[in-house]
């Protein structure tokens, strides 16, 4: 619903799916479809706590959630060695996705050619309950994807 959305607010049409063996192009950008239900949680989150309240806008207060755009970068040289991948919202790296979840990226984007292709999902920030050291409240990153993968090609950039 998210994507029909924006595709509606932009007067876009989306694009055909690559097949396999066909690949995205450097300039194409995948969506991941989730089911708003954000069951994966972004590691590493505690070290970027200053980048997340960077990103949220406003003051978070213990319950809240905001809903963003997540950029999945596979770290390393190359797409195919067993790098992190990265989660970043609004250019700045707010931690990384689990080994499995990985794992399994990397491995489709391999399978279906699409290692040039920049991957975009629905991210939630969620403030929670505990404070950080300097008296603000810890922030948590979900993201919304469907395993097996689902996506939308797309030659929109959304940074």
């Amino acid at each position: 619903m998210f994507l029909t959305l924006i595709k509606r607010a932009l007067g876009m049409a989306g694009p055909p799916l690559p097949h396999a063996g066909e690949g995205a192009g450097p300039a194409e950008a995948i969506l991941l479809h989730g089911e708003a239900s954000f069951p994966f949680d972004v590691m590493g989150v505690l070290r970027h706590q200053a980048q997340l309240h960077a990103v949220y806008q406003g003051l978070a207060r213990s319950g809240e959630r905001q809903e963003h755009i997540a950029t999945l970068s596979i770290e390393g040289e190359r797409p195919n060695e067993r790098g992190a991948v990265a989660v970043s919202i609004a250019g700045q790296t707010v931690g990384y996705c689990t080994a499995y979840l990985a794992t399994q990226y990397r491995e489709w984007l391999q399978r279906w050619q699409l290692s040039n292709a920049a991957g975009r999902c629905l991210a939630v920030i969620v403030a929670g309950p505990d404070m950080n050291e300097d008296g603000t409240v810890q922030l948590s990153v979900k993201l919304d994807i469907e395993l097996p993968f689902k996506m939308t090609t797309t030659d929109f950039r959304f940074e």
